[in-house]
């Protein structure tokens, strides 16, 4: 699952897919995930956009992830 907000996009969900949205300045953005998380805790995350644009990407870290 995707969240926006006037400061950028959340990503709270973790598994393979690819997800599109609209940065806070308007333009595509493209976010797509390759993992077998939770059984291997790896996730790669890319993150595609045409021009350079500040924005944040927040990031759910699980509550029972030892490591914040």
């Amino acid at each position: 699952m995707l969240l926006r907000s006037k400061e950028g996009v959340a990503l709270n969900y973790y598994g393979p897919s690819e997800l599109k949205t609209k940065t806070p300045g308007g333009q595509m953005l493209t976010l797509h995930q390759d993992t077998d998380y939770p059984v291997n805790g790896k996730i790669s995350l890319r993150v595609g956009i045409l021009k350079s644009e500040k924005f944040e990407l927040k990031l759910r870290i699980p509550s029972w992830s030892q490591k914040t």
